[in-house]
């Protein structure tokens, strides 16, 4: 298992949809979540390690998935 950072993790956001996305969004999809079309909050799988958001292209893909 490889550890993205944020850079990472909105870099291969853009790779699997081609969609631009930002630091930003991801620490907060990582906090609070993002609402799914029927209501439900989703919250991207993530782990803070020295000050860091850390994810993997696995939980990434997983938090895609469920949009």
């Amino acid at each position: 298992m490889r550890w993205l950072t944020v850079n990472e993790i909105v870099v291969y956001i853009r790779q699997l949809t081609g969609l631009e996305r930002t630091r930003q969004s991801i620490y907060k999809w990582a906090k609070t979540g993002k609402k799914t079309s029927s209501g439900a909050t989703v919250k991207l799988r993530a782990t803070n390690r020295l000050g860091r958001l850390y994810s993997t292209a696995k939980w990434v893909r997983e938090f895609i998935e469920r949009f």
